[in-house]
């Protein structure tokens, strides 16, 4: 009802300015959709390139950040913090799109041995993953396992830096 009521509006409104009794929504895909010249009058772009620009966007920004610090001479790993999110975006995009780019253009095999390749890439990223947490646990506890060591043999706690200042029994001392 109340699209017949739009659809009347629009004809009687349509209808005076043109002098002529026109739909003009009709028209519009008459026009675009079924002439000849119409879809290309001013330029196309293919559908694949609309569905990826967002990606691409993404893409780039994470590649214009890792160029940026990437040239610095001073490198650490908390520079990479902002753009996890990209990285774990791009890399669920990129292991949604394995099997069907495998499917299609490499050929070949049918889905399900793209998905035992995604599969078993996530196994291995899953061991890489947790045998670098495991590093830095070993590679990195030398502080923790010196101060459990020293807090057995001190009575009073060993106080760093603005706990210094916090503890009673440090503050007499110093």
């Amino acid at each position: 009802m109340c699209g017949g009521s739009t659809v009347i509006a629009l004809v009687f409104i349509d209808s005076h300015y043109y002098g002529k009794t026109v739909l003009a929504p009709l028209n519009i895909v008459l026009y675009n959709v079924f002439s000849s010249h119409g879809p290309n009058l001013y330029d196309f772009s293919y559908a694949y390139w609309q569905r990826f620009l967002p990606v691409l966007f993404v893409f780039m920004s994470m590649c214009l950040w890792l160029v940026i610090f990437f040239s610095q001479p001073h490198k650490e790993e908390r520079f990479l913090f902002p753009i996890y999110p990209l990285i774990a975006l791009l890399a669920a995009v990129t292991l949604d799109a394995i099997p069907r780019v495998g499917t299609s253009l490499l050929g070949g095999g049918t889905r399900k041995v793209w998905h035992f390749c995604v599969g078993a890439y996530l196994v291995v990223f899953v061991v890489l993953s947790l045998s670098r947490s495991a590093a830095l646990h070993r590679n990195f506890s030398a502080p923790i396992e010196v101060f459990k060591g020293l807090n057995e043999h001190l009575t009073v706690p060993a106080n760093l830096d603005k706990q210094r200042y916090q503890a009673r029994e440090v503050r007499w001392m110093s």
